[in-house]
């Protein structure tokens, strides 16, 4: 089982809490059935309280199904920059909903297209308008 962690100092003035994953984007085979559950209740009660002044709640979302995940060929034979499969894109637009109400300041993501396609359909209405965080792609 995976606890939430506990906050780390990085200054005196600032901590980062984590969080556990926002859902489950995980393929069907490895997923646990009750993980996507669990996890929304956990944004629920993230949503419901605030940080003290200086602390910021970090959450790591794996991107969802891409055609690589279902691909049965052996891994070095695989695209290395698959796009999301249909049920990869039903499973973003599913967290998108749970999303919804964060306020985020920062979306981070890997510079492939997966992850760039996950973090732009789940965080899509926080990417429109005038106060939209950066979405930023790093290696």
């Amino acid at each position: 089982k995976m606890a939430a962690a506990e906050p780390t100092r990085l200054t005196d003035n600032s901590r980062i809490r984590l969080s556990a994953p926002l859902g489950s984007v995980l393929p069907a085979k490895c997923r646990e059935t009750e993980r996507a559950g669990r996890w929304t209740l956990r944004l629920a009660a993230d949503r419901s309280g605030s940080l003290p002044p200086g602390e910021k709640l970090i959450h790591f979302i794996r991107h969802a199904q891409g055609f690589h995940n279902i691909d049965s060929r052996p891994i070095h034979e695989r695209d290395p920059d698959a796009r999301l499969t249909p049920e990869g894109e039903a499973q973003c637009a599913s967290l998108a909903v749970d999303v919804a109400q964060l306020t985020p300041e920062l979306i981070v993501a890997s510079p492939l297209t997966r992850t760039l396609q996950t973090a732009t359909l789940v965080f899509g209405a926080h990417l429109r308008g005038p106060s939209a965080p950066p979405l930023i792609a790093c290696e």
